[in-house]
């Protein structure tokens, strides 16, 4: 296992095993909507708001499956869900809320990972817990790489804005002007800035093809 992947994951076993699977136990708060805002805006990111066609999505990092909760309530036969994170708890816990959906155990940086249209990670890349900066964003540019590799339309991540007046040294905080320059330069022009949350993290969406306006 990486050592970046291996400390986070000790960080999120432990807000798992006080919390369980909940919102809390992701290390998000007890506040629910701010999660679902979250996960509304990886939807409206990846074009889920706008009628798309069904479409595939691997969700790296994902916990105990809080976002296949918010797919089959808000939208229900549109997507296909693969679940992969690196903790064994996490994907204990995801089977037993979801036993019918597909869960993976696997780092991203040392496993592989199966392909999909969309792939997606909320929380991979907001806490840094101890971690050098530096080596924090080595692995989340490598990450990010990774998570490009895989899809075959996009990929959507958040991180923490740089745009605030306090910072956490547990957190990991990677301004948009500095995302925007490494997705654009080494994966595609094509990248759209969610920075309109309540919350002080931003989404990142980088397609493979341009986004187009329907007509008519």
């Amino acid at each position: 296992m990486h050592e970046v992947t291996r400390v986070l994951t000790a960080h999120y076993d432990s807000c798992l095993a006080t919390h369980g699977p909940t919102p809390e136990g992701m290390d998000w708060g007890s506040d629910a909507t701010r999660l679902a805002d979250r996960f509304g805006t990886i939807c409206r990111a990846i074009g889920l708001d706008d009628g798309t066609a069904p479409v595939d999505i691997l969700d790296v990092g994902c916990g105990c499956g809080l976002l296949l909760d918010h797919l089959r309530e808000r939208h229900p036969d549109r997507a296909t869900y693969t679940g992969v994170d690196a903790s064994p708890a996490m994907i204990d816990a995801a089977r037993e809320r979801h036993p019918d959906a597909t869960w993976l155990r696997a780092d991203i940086l040392d496993d592989p990972l199966p392909d999909a249209d969309w792939v997606v990670a909320n929380g991979l890349l907001t806490e840094r817990r101890g971690i050098d900066e530096r080596q924090m964003t080595d692995f989340a540019q490598a990450a990010v790489r990774r998570m490009y590799e895989c899809c075959r339309a996009g990929i959507a991540f958040n991180v923490l804005s740089d745009h605030v007046n306090f910072r956490d040294p547990n957190l990991f905080y990677w301004g948009p002007a500095a995302t925007l320059a490494f997705t654009v330069d080494e994966l595609s022009r094509h990248v759209t800035i969610h920075h309109d949350l309540t919350t002080y993290d931003y989404f990142v969406c980088v397609r493979r093809h341009a986004w187009t306006v329907a007509h008519g």
